[in-house]
């Protein structure tokens, strides 16, 4: 019953501003239905990571632009089916194995689209989002550079020569440190 509106939303928040840098985070809003279980909504999500204990409720993807700071999209998450409708979602990426474009990837992408992020913009996010992927397939579709965290989604992500070349320079403290490395593909 939502969608519509967020729609007309996204539309005209991208008709307001330029974004050339923009944040992607998600986000859930509770839901404490009093006279059915889902409160006539076909997607509920349960996360029990959130700050409060939430029964259920409804998630939500969004970009803000950074200068602003106005929310430039809103992505509802939907069922498993309409999610596997959504684009990019297991389309062929363009990485040298040829793999399918995952969830994440799918989300970063639309995300940029949706948000109208410019082609040399930037965009960041937390470690959802975050993956060697995501930064490839955003720079080689879209022209646009992006900074993530990367907790899981360690595919091409060079995390043991990562790790060596920092003791191999911080020997007692490996931690706190930095190394900036360059991909080409």
């Amino acid at each position: 019953m939502f969608l519509p509106f967020i729609q007309l939303y996204n539309e005209m928040r991208t008709k307001m501003t330029d974004v050339r840098y923009a944040v992607m985070d998600e986000s859930m809003s509770a839901l404490r239905p009093k006279t059915s279980k889902t409160g006539g909504l076909r997607n509920i999500t349960f996360e029990p990571r959130k700050p409060k204990n939430l029964e259920s409720g409804h998630n939500d993807s969004k970009s803000v632009e950074c200068v602003t700071g106005m929310i430039v999209n809103h992505d509802i998450v939907q069922g498993q089916a309409e999610q596997a409708r959504k684009k990019y979602i297991d389309a062929k990426s363009l990485l040298p194995k040829g793999e399918r474009i995952q969830a994440h990837v799918a989300e970063v992408l639309r995300q940029a689209e949706s948000s109208k992020v410019t082609k040399g913009g930037w965009i960041g996010g937390d470690a959802w989002f975050g993956s060697v992927n995501s930064c490839m397939e955003l720079i080689n579709m879209k022209g646009i550079y992006s900074t993530f965290i990367i907790k899981q989604n360690l595919n091409y992500c060079l995390t043991q020569v990562l790790h060596s070349i920092l003791l191999a320079r911080h020997k007692t403290r490996p931690a706190g440190h930095w190394v900036v490395m360059t991909a080409v593909i």
